[in-house]
């Protein structure tokens, strides 16, 4: 870089890192530069990947190429992981041995978690750890007569991952599936009578739930709760940010760990390092903030004109998050919407989710070539329309869908309000 040029730096680049991309480009001073690292070529669609485990998506419907998104917004790309930061130099230290000088930069690189050294250990942060699952099964169920997964934590991502291999294989003698979580329920940061209603249908399932109990320690074909309670494992899925001791981050601990940030996302160790995402810990009404892609995105806009403000001199914008309806679903037994203490139950949902990810996608892909989104679009498409033909005992026909819908909680004629004007404000946006 020219001496006289000014160099912003992103490591990652998934939700938080892209947006702080786009918000960076979108009035980019002629006399920066902006570079973005990370170590996949491809940007996951990471709400939508548990449904490889499934078959109703495909990497190619929830991958865009890291490489053409980063180019077509202005910036530069490359492949590769940050090892050391060094807040007197300013520089960052890659895995390659290159370094990098930066004015700002931007730590958006998500939750620090990672496999250990057993081969039957997966973590689920990206659509190619999906596809790894997925092959794993297919060739597990092909030479063996039963197969056990575990799933590790009962957040989001826990209870979804679940779901899909119910989709999947309820009907399938040789597939065991049980969940472990070290809470007394799932989701937690949702009301409670989402757990429940997920604990009333995997009560009617195969899977078996473990709650109150952590992971102690695991060898090849098992793992050990804190009760001493040994459960077969021919695979075992993390995907809970707290792992085994024994396990190495994929980052080293002074890039991937979570950041204490103040209310403008600055970290504490160095005003002139901004941190969004997963990474950043950050609390709203005084609790901790969801992991969520939407809270991501808004924390990676923040970290962006931060940065630009930052080389100019201005005071930084607070970050101000407003809590959002969520949906969460359950494979195809039933989705849930949650706006304050209103909960809606209904397999009907995962139509908004959908429309959520083509609308969500297609704003992530908007500085793009028309050409190349029309393509990741008509893909996106039909493999939805093939999945919605394909089920054998449908359960979004009308009968089965009015069965399964309630509203599981009532909630204040403001959670309402709330809810109808998130609605809106997503179409405009």
């Amino acid at each position: 870089m020219a001496q006289d040029r000014k160099h912003i730096v992103i490591i990652g680049g998934n939700f938080a890192g892209i947006s702080a991309l786009q918000a960076i480009t979108k009035q980019l001073p002629p006399k920066v530069d902006v570079t973005l690292i990370d170590s996949n070529d491809n940007f996951s669609w990471t709400p939508n990947i548990h449904e490889i485990l499934s078959g109703v998506k495909t990497p190619g419907n929830v991958q865009i190429c890291r490489k053409t998104l980063v180019h077509s917004l202005g910036g530069r790309f490359i492949q590769d992981r940050g090892t050391h930061i060094d807040h007197q130099k300013q520089t960052v230290t890659l895995s390659s041995g290159a370094t990098l000088a930066f004015d700002a930069l931007i730590k958006a690189t998500g939750m620090p978690t990672s496999a250990n050294n057993h081969p039957s250990t997966y973590t689920f942060r990206s659509a190619s750890d999906a596809l790894k699952i997925s092959a794993k099964i297919d060739l597990l169920t092909r030479i063996k007569e039963q197969i056990n997964i575990i799933i590790i934590g009962g957040g989001f991502t826990g209870v979804e991952v679940l779901g899909e291999l119910l989709r999947q294989y309820q009907q399938s003698n040789k597939v065991k599936l049980a969940l472990v979580e070290a809470g007394d329920r799932l989701v937690k940061t949702l009301p409670e009578v989402v757990s429940q209603d997920i604990v009333r249908l995997c009560d009617k399932s195969s899977a078996s739930l473990y709650f109150n109990r952590r992971l102690s320690k695991q060898d090849n074909d098992a793992v050990y709760l804190s009760d001493d309670t040994k459960l077969p494992s021919d695979i075992t899925i993390y995907t809970s940010g707290a792992l085994l001791a024994s396990m190495n981050s994929e980052q080293s601990p002074t890039i991937a760990n979570y950041n204490q940030v103040n209310e403008s996302l600055q970290s504490t160790e160095s005003k002139l390092v901004l941190c969004a995402g997963d990474s950043a810990s950050f609390s709203m009404n005084g609790l901790p903030l969801p992991k969520q892609s939407y809270y991501a995105q808004e924390m990676g806009k923040i970290a962006g004109v931060n940065a630009l403000r930052l080389l100019s001199g201005k005071p930084l914008t607070s970050f101000s998050p407003k809590v959002k309806p969520v949906l969460l679903s359950f494979g195809d037994m039933n989705t849930y919407l949650v706006s304050g203490e209103l909960v809606l139950a209904s397999p009907a949902l995962v139509s908004m989710k959908e429309a959520l990810y083509q609308l969500g996608s297609q704003k992530v892909m908007s500085s793009m070539p028309l050409l190349q989104r029309g393509t990741v679009l008509l893909n996106q498409f039909k493999q939805s329309a093939q999945s919605a033909l394909q089920s054998d005992g449908n359960p979004y026909l009308p009968g089965k869908v009015l069965h399964n819908s309630k509203v599981l909680q009532a909630g204040k004629h403001s959670d309402v309000q709330s809810l109808a004007q998130s609605a809106f404000a997503t179409l405009l946006e």
